[in-house]
């Protein structure tokens, strides 16, 4: 039996209930996480006491795959990319999405790491909208910028995975300087003649937005602009706010008690809904089977 059979209404169900949280709350309850995780952890326990013949592979690659991802999400946590519900959210999904899933894409011992570039899919939409709501001006010089690193490296796709390959683009883009990447571009241009093809369009156009959302995870952690207005449940404070004697400081998430309390207008950040976006990655890998990349090559 497929193990996805079994998981999937696991997913469905943290999935809904998380994003659903991170919308009106501001975060992910680890009520929600633990158990589940637990729940994870004796649904693969019973298939692999039930089957007949245990595949070595599959068991060696799901264990791996769940250090490696909770070794990233640490990682990332440190970093201050992302909040601590997230990056739980993100190894819960590694355990319950089978590693027999990724069948394009597929990395061996952390094949979960398809599923965290499929998550900037959806974050990628959410963050352009969110810029060009609130810009005065288009944001031309980022997208210029992302479209001249994926058209100078993207290259590097024929030689590797393309989930590999994109990374090494978002590393490289940081390294390598703009002029030389210029220079790699305009020899691509009048050397490259695939560059001409409908399928390197799709890519381009595709990896450009990504990038762009990447860039824009990274540099931002996931908080694109600041309003002010009234205080709400998971509200990320902008600036330090004072109330009945108590002093909160800035970047503070308000709890259902503060946010009660605070009588006046706060600054406080927009930010994207990064459990829903992981919720939405998760569909995109179990529909594409693997990369996005597999859906683009429908269009």
């Amino acid at each position: 039996m497929d193990p996805l059979f079994i998981t999937f209404p696991l997913v469905l169900f943290v999935g809904v209930v998380s994003s659903w949280y991170d919308l009106r709350r501001g975060r992910v309850p680890n009520v929600l996480i633990f158990p589940f995780f637990g729940v994870g952890v004796l649904v693969y326990a019973i298939m692999f006491f039930l089957t007949d013949k245990i595949n070595p592979h599959f068991v060696l690659t799901t264990i791996t795959n769940l250090l490696c991802a909770l070794v990233l999400a640490f990682w990332m946590w440190k970093k201050k990319w992302w909040y601590g519900g997230d990056a739980k959210l993100f190894v819960l999904y590694a355990l319950l999405v089978p590693v027999s899933i990724y069948q394009n894409g597929y990395i061996e011992y952390f094949p979960s790491l398809v599923l965290l570039i499929n998550v900037f899919v959806p974050f990628t939409i959410w963050s352009i909208g969110s810029i060009l709501s609130h810009a005065k001006t288009f944001p031309l010089q980022p997208i210029l910028f992302a479209a001249l690193s994926i058209f100078s490296l993207s290259w590097l796709s024929t030689f590797v995975p393309s989930t590999l390959a994109f990374i090494a683009i978002v590393l490289l883009s940081n390294l390598v300087p703009v002029q030389l990447q210029g220079v790699i571009a305009v020899l691509r241009f009048f050397g490259d003649t695939t560059v001409w093809s409908k399928a390197f369009a799709l890519h381009f156009f595709f990896w450009t937005m990504l990038l762009l959302g990447v860039r824009q995870f990274i540099s931002a952690n996931a908080e694109v602009f600041v309003h002010r207005g009234r205080a709400k449940t998971g509200d990320i404070l902008a600036e330090e706010v004072t109330f009945n004697k108590h002093k909160l400081a800035k970047e503070t998430m308000l709890a259902e008690k503060q946010a009660s309390k605070i009588r006046h207008a706060v600054l406080s950040y927009d930010t994207v809904p990064f459990a829903l976006c992981l919720f939405l990655g998760v569909l995109i890998t179990i529909v594409a089977k693997g990369t996005f990349i597999a859906l683009i090559s429908f269009i």
